[in-house]
C-alpha cells in the first residue's frame, strides 16, 4: 500500500508538473506578446498622431501662404474689399490649424515638434502684424506705404517653416515605421518560439509521464502476477489440506464403527462370561455335594473337575479375547 501510494504521489506530481509547465510557458508569452502588442500599439496610436499633426502643419502652412496672397491682392486692389475678407478667412483657419498642431505636440509631448510650432505660430503672428499695417495704409489711401511692406512679408520664412516640418514628419514618421516593424516581427518570433517552446515542454512531459506510468503499471501488474500464484499455491495447500481432513474423518469414522463392533463382542462376551462363571459356580456346588457322598462320587467328581478345568480354560480364553479386543480399542 505503501508503495502504491509512493507511486501514485510521484504520478500525481508528474501530471501537475506536465500541466503546469506548459501553462506557465503560455503565461510567459501571453504576458511577453501582450507587452509587444501594448507597443505595437502605442506606435500606431503615434503614427496616427503624427499624421494628425502632419496634416495640421500642412494646413497651417497653406492657409499662411493663402493669407498672403490675399493680403497683397487687397493691396494692389484696395477697392475690393473681398480680399481684405478671404486674408481674415485664411488667417483664422491657419490660427485654427496651428492650434491643433500645438495640441498634438503637447500630446505627444515632442521637443522638436513643439519648437518647430512655436516657430511657425511666430511667422504667423509677424504676417498678421505686418497685414494689419498694410490694410492700415491702403485704408488711409496710402497705397505706396502699403506696397514698400510687401517686401517684410517676403521676409518671413514660410516655406522654409513648412520644409522644416515635412523634413521632421518625414523622419518621424520613418523611425515610426521601423519601430513597428520590429514590434511586429518580435511579437511574431515570440509567438512562434514561444509556442514552438511550450508544445515542446508539454511533448517532452507528457512522455516522460507516459513512460513514469508504464512502468508502475508494470510494477502493478507484476506485483499481481505474483499476489496471483501465491494465491494459486495456497489454493492447492488448501484443497490438499481439506482432502488430508476428508480421510481422517473418514478413517475415524471408521474407528468409530469399529469400536461399537468390538463393544458389542466385549458385551456379548461378558455375557457369555457370566453365563460360564454361573455354571463353574453350579458346578463347584455340585463337586462339594458329591465329595459328602464318599468314593462313590469321586469318580463323578473327577468328571465334574474335567468339566470345570474345561470351562476354566473357556474362561480364560473368552478373557485373552477380552484382553485383545480392549488392546485394539486401546490402539
Amino acid at each position: 500500500m505503501k508503495l502504491f501510494t509512493a507511486s501514485f504521489n510521484r504520478i500525481s506530481t508528474r501530471l501537475l508538473l506536465s500541466y503546469s509547465v506548459p501553462l506557465i510557458c503560455l503565461t510567459v508569452l501571453g504576458v511577453v506578446t501582450n507587452g509587444v502588442a501594448r507597443e505595437t500599439f502605442i506606435l500606431e496610436k503615434q503614427r496616427s498622431q503624427i499624421g494628425s499633426a502632419e496634416f495640421a502643419a500642412n494646413d497651417a502652412g497653406y492657409h499662411l501662404i493663402d493669407a498672403t496672397r490675399k493680403l497683397k491682392g487687397y493691396v494692389l486692389r484696395p477697392n475690393e474689399q473681398q480680399y481684405k475678407i478671404l486674408y481674415s478667412n485664411s488667417y483664422q483657419h491657419y490660427l485654427e490649424s496651428i492650434d491643433k498642431l500645438s495640441t498634438s505636440a503637447a500630446e505627444q509631448n515632442d521637443q522638436q515638434l513643439q519648437q518647430l510650432t512655436r516657430a511657425l505660430h511666430s511667422d504667423g503672428a509677424r504676417l498678421d502684424r505686418t497685414a494689419q499695417q498694410m490694410i492700415q495704409r491702403v485704408e488711409s489711401g496710402n497705397a505706396a506705404g502699403a506696397t514698400s511692406l510687401v517686401a517684410n512679408l517676403e521676409a518671413v520664412p514660410i516655406d522654409q517653416r513648412r520644409q522644416d516640418l515635412r523634413d521632421y514628419f518625414a523622419d518621424t514618421l520613418s523611425r515610426n515605421a521601423l519601430n513597428f516593424e520590429s514590434a511586429q516581427n518580435r511579437l511574431l518570433r515570440t509567438v512562434f518560439w514561444g509556442t514552438g517552446l511550450a508544445l515542446l515542454t508539454t511533448v517532452v512531459l507528457g512522455a516522460l509521464v507516459v513512460k513514469q506510468l508504464r512502468l508502475q503499471m508494470q510494477k502493478m501488474v507484476g506485483l499481481v502476477e505474483h499476489s496471483g500464484v501465491q494465491v494459486t499455491t495456497s489454493s492447492t495447500q488448501i484443497a490438499a489440506s481439506s482432502r488430508q481432513l476428508e480421510a481422517s474423518v473418514t478413517e475415524q469414522a471408521a474407528s468409530a464403527t469399529q469400536i461399537s463392533a468390538t463393544a458389542a463382542e466385549i458385551a456379548a462376551t461378558a455375557e457369555d462370561l457370566s453365563m460360564t462363571m454361573s455354571q463353574v459356580m453350579h458346578l463347584s456346588d455340585t463337586a462339594v455335594s458329591t465329595a459328602s457322598d464318599g468314593k462313590k462320587g469321586l469318580v463323578h467328581m473327577e468328571e465334574t473337575i474335567r468339566q470345570l478345568t474345561t470351562s476354566t480354560a473357556t474362561i480364560s480364553s473368552k478373557l485373552g479375547m477380552i484382553d485383545d479386543k480392549a488392546n485394539n480399542i486401546s490402539n
